[in-house]
């Protein structure tokens, strides 16, 4: 637990410093830091290599989101998985995602559920979601509560 929160810790840092340095260097100094600081933590035997393959994975993995701002929740979210997994096994991690889960279902937006269709289930309105075509979806959704449920 100690090697993968010191390993984030320095991975968050990093991505902070790179966020507040210039375009044209921070992505230089980025990947020149994370290389000598990943092999200087192995060759002192504070991490194990293995370990520095997995934080530079989910840091790679952290830059698929367009916004930086998107990845915040994110970031907590990983460090809350983190210490239930290693606190308490499996039966953690089943737990911390459990815990995710019902937060994402009672959560909601304007008044719409935030997970709509998906939680409260509605089979039609689900089939239009995944289907995603507007001319085969003749009724608006559901969840929206119209007047008038035909589309114009």
């Amino acid at each position: 637990m100690i090697e993968t929160l010191i390993m984030e810790g320095i991975s968050e840092i990093l991505k902070e410093a790179n966020i507040r340095l210039p375009k044209q260097i921070g992505s230089a100094i980025g990947i020149v830091g994370t290389i000598v600081i990943g092999q200087a933590a192995v060759a002192a035997g504070l991490v194990s290599p293995l370990m520095v393959i997995i934080v530079s994975l989910s840091t790679m993995c952290s830059f698929v989101a367009p916004d930086y701002t998107i990845m915040n929740p994110i970031r907590v979210l990983k460090f809350f998985m983190i210490i239930m997994t290693s606190l308490f096994g499996l039966f953690g991690f089943i737990m911390g995602y459990t815990i995710i889960i019902i937060n994402l279902i009672s959560t909601t937006s304007f008044g719409i559920p935030y997970l709509v269709p998906v939680a409260p289930f509605n089979f039609t309105d689900f089939k239009n979601y995944m289907l995603d075509n507007i001319t085969l979806a003749k009724k608006r959704p559901e969840f929206l509560k119209t007047k008038d449920k035909t589309r114009q």
